[in-house]
């Protein structure tokens, strides 16, 4: 753990030097292109100090080439702003760089970004003054040196960026969730580029002379009339568009094969599309510029197009984006007001039953950084706590523990509970018989009769933990277990069910009960379908991918969540046990063999007696994972083959008519059932009396219900057939179903 914080804190210094040169590097070529000519004609040049410093446009030195008066006072404007917003930037950064952020990587990304963006509109005015001069007169030499420092400025943002993301992952990533754009608004922004192309550069009121992106492409001459350009500018717009299409291509390609790969892409997919939607937009306001600097300087010369007003819309597909995002920002701000996630609030000292979830809000500052799971931190920030509370479990641990005492001594602990429950010595066995079995358990029958109770008080005598989700009918998928990505507050609310797998995961040792109740009062397959298809894999291979996206926490030392392994999935661990409760009536759903054929499943069908004369209360034993799992792995070894089981093989012999058979799956779980059954009994000398009572249980549970669907022709022959095989169980459900007929 030391070595892996050393190596961390290197990478930081490393990032945080390279960040602080890149952006030094950046600054001197914005400072280079303000001193640098904009434009140069016939040796004359214009630099942008020469804007800032000029008091008007005729102190300027031009010899034998006309002043641009109207270009002359906008971009003087535009450089002072310019000036300005790179002294400030400047502060920034140092401000940054000596109060050592935690975020100093992701400062350093905006800043290069943003005199990126200057450094950008720096080179469209220096083609725009080529563009106008070489209009005048073609017989000059026109040349400028913006583009240069353009590029160098590209190549340093590029170099930036790579570096965020070999020396500081965390910080990349967490750069990319706070403002990448979803596929969606990669669609907005091609469809806006594409829009470009017939949305009017300019245009004169009254007549159809009209310049757009398609006639600039296509070279159309007749349209380009007022102002033509040079081939370097027409290139330019052309490849833009291009390289714009092309980006959205290689972003939706990255979305469908390689979601890591687009949600860093698609940040520069966005930044490409609004440069080339502002560079649209400047070249509109360009020909106005333009336009006005010519009826200044040469108005004999255009005394058609002068006579009718000149209007641009090539602002359009800008504005469109602008007034979208700023719909987005708005309804993010509405959403904050009202979000609320969810928290995992620990129990006190020796509680294990029911650990509370509870709403808190939250408001993470840029201070402390972002957190986009703030119930997983709870939970990470819990592990002292957890760890000490596993201790004092261990100091009131079962000792000398054997299924039979165990057994015991979950009945004990419920009869003299303070809900005085009553389970037989066959129900507790059959319910450890199961969760043996498997690792999902379902509890059916009537109200009132211990359903819900019986795992609880389970995990209170064993000072397990247990946890109750009310399943809601409205439920149609794992979203509804697992909980939601909010793409406007980048923050995944986990519900409890997630939370308590994460807890599970980060106490290993500590058996975890999942109560589903009333699991059926929406189809289990729409919100558990994942949770069956893990049934199939090892336990220890059962993973779940709770989000596409990868959410790394960066508020504190950590470098990502405890029990998230690469940023999105979580283990299923092993101590944990999923228990659905189902009643039967007309508000449920019935329950598939899908379902069945994976569970262990225990019937309730009368009520409890009562507890008249209870004693002293008994204490909790606590029951560590590790020796409930070596007790099973015992009882395991007990050498019992339900295949070659006489009345095994003779059940499945009379069931076969009805379609009824036994699967591997089925066999296996048979096996494991009663030879766990038999262990949870003190057998003596007659083991074998057990092991028929643990194949009447295990038959009727996974087999024989399957009747309750069919057309049983000679039921009253099939109940004596079962009778003769002394399965009371069995025969006791097949004569309910005559009474029920």
């Amino acid at each position: 753990m030391r070595a892996n914080n050393e190596l961390s804190k290197r990478q930081e210094l490393i990032s945080k030097a390279v960040s602080s040169v890149l952006c030094l590097l950046i600054f001197c070529i914005a400072l280079g292109a303000l001193a640098s000519p904009l434009v140069t004609v016939s040796r004359n040049s214009i630099t942008p100090f020469d804007l800032i410093f000029s008091p008007y446009h005729g102190a300027m030195e031009m010899t034998g080439i006309p002043t641009l008066i109207v270009s002359f006072y906008v971009y003087k404007v535009f450089y002072i702003l310019m000036a300005l917003a790179l002294a400030i930037l400047f502060i920034f950064f140092v401000f940054f760089l000596v109060s050592n952020k935690r975020r100093f990587s992701v400062y350093c990304n905006y800043i290069t970004a943003t005199v990126g963006l200057f450094l950008f509109v720096n080179m469209l005015i220096g083609f725009n003054y080529v563009n106008a001069y070489a209009v005048i007169s073609r017989a000059m030499l026109i040349e400028t040196s913006a583009i240069g420092f353009f590029v160098v400025g590209f190549l340093i943002m590029v170099a930036k960026f790579v570096t965020s993301m070999v020396l500081d992952r965390r910080a990349i990533d967490e750069d990319a969730k706070g403002s990448t754009v979803s596929i969606s608004m990669a669609f907005v922004l091609l469809a806006l580029i594409l829009g470009m192309l017939v949305t009017p550069l300019y245009s004169f009121s009254g007549t159809r002379n009209r310049t757009r992106g398609i006639d600039i492409i296509l070279g159309n001459d007749s349209a380009m009339g007022f102002l033509r350009m040079t081939d370097a500018f027409r290139a330019f717009v052309v490849i833009a568009i291009l390289i714009g299409i092309l980006s959205f291509v290689v972003n939706l390609v990255f979305f469908l094969k390689n979601r890591k790969l687009f949600l860093r892409y698609n940040k520069i997919n966005t930044f490409v599309g609004i440069s080339i939607l502002i560079f649209y937009a400047l070249m509109g306001f360009n020909y106005m510029i333009v336009y006005f600097d010519y009826l200044v300087v040469a108005p004999s010369h255009y005394v058609t197009i002068f006579s009718h007003s000149m209007m641009t819309f090539a602002y359009l597909p800008l504005a469109a984006f602008v007034i979208l995002q700023l719909g987005i920002a708005l309804a993010k701000i509405s959403s904050d007001k009202v979000r609320v996630e969810y928290k995992v609030v620990g129990a006190g000292a020796g509680a294990g039953v029911g650990s509370g979830i509870m709403p808190t809000s939250t408001n993470d500052s840029e201070e402390t950084g972002f957190d986009p799971i703030p119930a997983f931190s709870e939970l990470d920030w819990s592990v002292n706590k957890f760890e000490a509370e596993y201790k004092r479990r261990m100091g009131n641990r079962f000792e000398a523990l054997t299924l039979p005492k165990l057994v015991e001594h979950i009945i004990e602990y419920a009869k003299h509970s303070t809900e005085r429950l009553s389970y037989s010595t066959i129900d507790i066995k059959t319910f450890v018989a199961g969760i043996a079995a498997s690792k999902l358990s379902i509890l059916q029958g009537m109200s009132g009769t211990g359903k819900t109770s019986l795992p609880k008080i389970f995990m209170e005598a064993i000072d397990g933990y247990c946890e109750l989700v009310a399943v809601e009918s409205s439920w149609r998928d794992k979203n509804e277990l697992l909980g939601y990505y909010n793409e406007f507050s980048k923050k995944f609310t986990p519900k409890g069910f997630a939370q308590f797998l994460y807890k599970a995961a980060l106490n290993r040792d500590t058996p975890f009960f999942i109560v589903l109740d009333e699991l059926n009062l929406s189809r289990i397959e729409y919100y558990f379908s994942d949770f069956l298809s893990l049934m199939e894999s090892h336990e220890h291979e059962r993973k779940l991918k709770l989000f596409d996206l990868q959410l790394y926490p960066s508020i504190d030392n950590r470098r990502e969540y405890f029990a998230l392994r690469d940023g999105h999935t979580i283990d299923i661990p092993t101590n944990v046990w999923f228990v659905g409760t189902a009643n039967r009536d007309e508000s449920t759903f019935e329950i598939s063999d899908k379902v069945y054929d994976r569970a262990q499943t225990m019937n309730f069908e009368k009520r409890a007696p009562k507890i008249k004369s209870p004693k002293a209360l008994v204490g909790k034993k606590f029951v560590p994972y590790t020796a409930l799992r070596q007790l099973f792995d015992e009882a395991m070894t007990f050498d019992f083959d339900a295949e070659s089981y006489d009345t095994i093989s003779k059940v499945e012999k009379l069931l076969r008519p009805y379609r009824i058979s036994f699967g591997n799956r089925i066999l296996k779980q048979m096996e494991q059932f009663v030879k766990v059954y038999t262990a949870c009994s003190d057998t003596g000398a007659d083991r074998s009396r057990y092991i028929h009572e643990a194949v009447d249980c295990i038959i009727f549970s996974k087999v024989v219900r399957k009747l309750e669907i069919k057309q049983i022709m000679e039921i009253d022959a099939l109940i004596e057939q079962f009778g003769k095989l002394k399965l009371p169980r069995c025969v006791e459900f097949l004569q309910s179903l005559v009474e029920e007929v």
